[in-house]
């Protein structure tokens, strides 16, 4: 009984980072797991099937859920004395910080207690190199660039000289995401096509579709079109249940379809990704598709829905603490403070 609720356990992790059809299966699954090595007194078994649950509710835009989750693994894995998985554990809570519901101070805050801890009790360079690009988005996220790149680069270096592929790959995906954010498409594409890339080798699908999704955007900002398009589509195509490349995939290639004046095809695509988060915590995401709704409808000369659109986005970004201009729809300004 007690391999089964492994083994299901691995099944599940496997589900979470390759089949994005599989996200909803694999979250009862390693749920159950969970409760049925709890009842066998397993508590190192809990805290691994409770942490491949927090990842696969995550990528279904259950962040809080995640967190919760998060807190029940590490119990488990205290209970256990199982320094590494506690270590694991602890790594992931700083990309929960990140993308969830937490304002962008405590999101930080979160990121400096995990290092804190970490070199109180037990120092592991890959976690302390994901806090650190974590750390590096968020100062993306309050406009400070230059400190964003600073990070990125540190966590490069420490993924490379510890061989971590798929935590190379995250870094080069933060650092591509921070520079559309500063606005600058050209020097975001060779990292997010190195992500896309590097996560597909990995065979790691459901996160290579979000690099697709962030590269097809780069690609539109700069008038490549057809380049982008067919991106967008892949990423569409590829996304399943995975939220976040659900929603920027179909975010982006509306806009895609606005550009090209088939704007009955752009709405549809932006009121499936407006379904798609309405009523999830992924606030970042949910001002980005808001966003989308903005460019869109401008680009149809709908003034009332540009400016709807933007208030919402603004709204959302306030909440969640973003400094950072984002886009360059009036009429409102991102609050500073």
């Amino acid at each position: 009984a007690r391999l089964r609720a492994w083994a299901d356990t691995f099944q599940a992790e496997l589900w979470s980072l390759t089949d994005a059809d599989r996200l909803s299966v694999a979250a009862d699954l390693s749920d159950d797991a969970a409760d049925r090595l709890a009842d066998l007194g397993d508590d190192a078994g809990v805290a691994k099937a409770r942490l491949v649950r927090a990842a696969t509710l995550a990528r279904l835009g259950r962040v809080g859920d995640c967190e919760i989750e998060l807190d029940l693994a590490l119990g488990a894995a205290r209970a256990a004395g199982d320094r590494r998985r506690t270590v694991a554990v602890l790594g992931a809570a700083p990309r929960a910080a990140l993308w969830g519901p937490s304002p962008v101070a405590r999101a930080g805050g979160r990121c400096l207690d995990v290092l804190r801890l970490l070199r109180i009790t037990t120092s592991s360079q890959a976690v302390e190199a994901t806090s650190i690009r974590c750390q590096g988005m968020l100062e993306a996220l309050r406009g400070r660039f230059d400190s964003a790149r600073d990070k990125f680069e540190s966590s490069r270096t420490t993924a490379n000289e510890l061989g971590h592929r798929q935590g190379l790959c995250e870094t080069e995906l933060f650092h591509g995401f921070a520079e559309l954010l500063a606005g600058d498409p050209v020097t975001a594409e060779p990292h997010l096509r190195a992500a896309r890339d590097g996560l597909g080798r990995l065979g790691i699908g459901t996160d290579a579709g979000y690099a697709s999704a962030l590269l097809a955007r780069s690609l539109l900002s700069q008038d490549r079109i057809d380049q982008a398009e067919e991106l967008a589509r892949e990423a569409v195509e590829s996304a399943g249940q995975n939220l976040r490349t659900a929603i920027a995939s179909r975010s982006v290639l509306a806009e895609i379809r606005a550009e090209r004046g088939d704007f009955d095809d752009a709405n549809r695509l932006i009121g499936e990704a407006t379904n798609l988060v309405e009523g999830t915590d992924v606030l970042l995401e949910h001002a980005q598709t808001m966003l989308a709704a903005a460019r869109v409808a401008r680009a149809a000369g709908d003034t009332d829905a540009t400016h709807a659109a933007t208030v919402t986005a603004s709204e959302l970004l306030s909440a969640k603490g973003v400094t950072a201009q984002l886009d360059d729809i009036e009429p409102l300004a991102i609050p500073t403070d």
